[in-house]
Parts: C-alpha cells; structure tokens; sequence
C-alpha cells in the first residue's frame, strides 16, 4: 500500500530539519566566537591598545557610538526572534484540519466522488446522485469526498483554501484530491482557481457550503427536480 504523508508531518519535517541545521551552525558560531575571545583575549587591562573596539561595538565611520551598535544588536535579535516565533504559524494553521488518506489506497471506497469540470469561467460539479451543480459546491457533514478534476478548454487549478486543497485541472487529464469535511454546518470560503487561465479568471470561483446530512438529502432531491 502506498503511503500518504500528510502535508503537516512534511512541514513539521522541514521545520526539524532547518531547525536542527540551524541550531548546529549557531552552535558552531557560538564556539568559534568564545573560543577566539579566550584564546586572543588581553592578558591584563594595560594590554589593550586606547583605539581598539569594545564588544558590541561596530568600527564604521557612520556608526562609531556604542548606543548605535547596541541598537543594532538589539534589532538584530528581535527581528530573528520574531521571524523564528512566526514560522510557527504555518503549523498551527495546517494542524487546524484534518488530513485524509486516499480512499483509493486505504481501500475504504465510502468517499463520495464529485467529478469536477473546469471552463472558461466556471466550475461545474456533478455528484455520484446524477445531477450537475453550476458554481456551487454543497457537501454534507463530517463526509469523506473525492474530487476527480478534469479541464473542458484550457489550463486550470482546483483549490479550495479552507481544506488546504489544491491540484491542477488540465485538458485531458484527471487529477483527484481529497477532503474530509467538518461536522459543524457552515460557509466554509470559495473555491478558487489558481491558474491564470483568461480575462475572467479572477471571477473564476464557487462558494462552499457544508449541511448537516437531511438538508443535503433535501438539497439533493430539489437538485434532481423532486
């Protein structure tokens, strides 16, 4: 059986990575740092030439002032700090919704499957109950879905940012991906597309709606004229 890595565990993966090469370069810088200040340090006070620069301090003809290279220590180590604090953000959004294996691989086979055809400038879904829905997307509570994703004319992309979803809709090729949607109803965003395929593609887009499972049924039976 194939395996699936979920887009989190792969971020999470990098992050440990870049992390740990960063630790170990910090590391070694600290120790070449100390270890030159000890090795070359001044025997006594009278040892230390009056022009020589103090720690901190950085020799420039612009900034000779203790206060500025103290200034632009500081700043230096705020602005690492918060960029090391904010690439946790992208963790904590990804951790936000599940991630699904495939049901084609995990042989579960429940998911239900939404053909999803792209044009100039629409998106139409035809679910597995024989009826076509036009820039409109309605999926039920806490349902395992299948989309298959095809392109009647030129280049598109299937993305909805909810889900953390997104997959190319090419001309004669058939790319599935897969979500699990949420067991609260609600208007969960667009979808969109992320391919620049024309003058309307920016109006290019659907609303998402989650319902619990009656009103789907209901949506379903009014959909198929019943």
């Amino acid at each position: 059986m194939a395996e699936i890595v979920a887009t989190e565990e792969v971020f999470w993966r990098l992050f440990t990575l870049y992390l740990m090469g960063g630790l170990l370069l910090g590391g070694i810088a600290s120790f070449m740092l100390w270890y030159l200040a000890f090795r070359y340090k001044a025997g006594s006070p009278e040892d230390i030439p009056p022009d020589a620069p103090r720690p901190g301090f950085i020799p420039s003809a612009i900034l000779r002032t203790p206060s500025w290279s103290k200034l632009i220590l500081i700043s230096t180590g705020v602005i690492v700090t918060g960029l090391t604090l904010y690439s946790f953000i992208p963790l904590d959004y990804l951790s936000q919704t599940p991630v699904v294996q495939s049901p084609s691989l995990d042989g579960s086979g429940d998911a239900m499957v939404i053909w999803v055809e792209s044009r100039q400038f629409a998106w139409i879904f035809k679910y597995p109950q024989g009826f076509t829905s036009v820039n409109r997307l309605v999926l039920p509570t806490n349902t395992l879905v299948e989309f298959k994703v095809v392109s009647s004319d030129v280049w598109h992309a299937f993305g909805i940012p909810y889900f953390k979803v997104k997959v190319d809709a090419i001309p004669g090729v058939v790319n599935s991906v897969w979500i699990k949607t949420p067991s609260k109803p609600g208007s969960y965003g667009y979808v969109w597309c992320y391919e620049l395929c024309g003058a309307g593609h920016t109006i290019m887009r659907a609303p998402v709606e989650v319902v619990d499972r009656g009103a789907f049924e209901e949506w379903v039976r009014s959909m198929r004229g019943g």
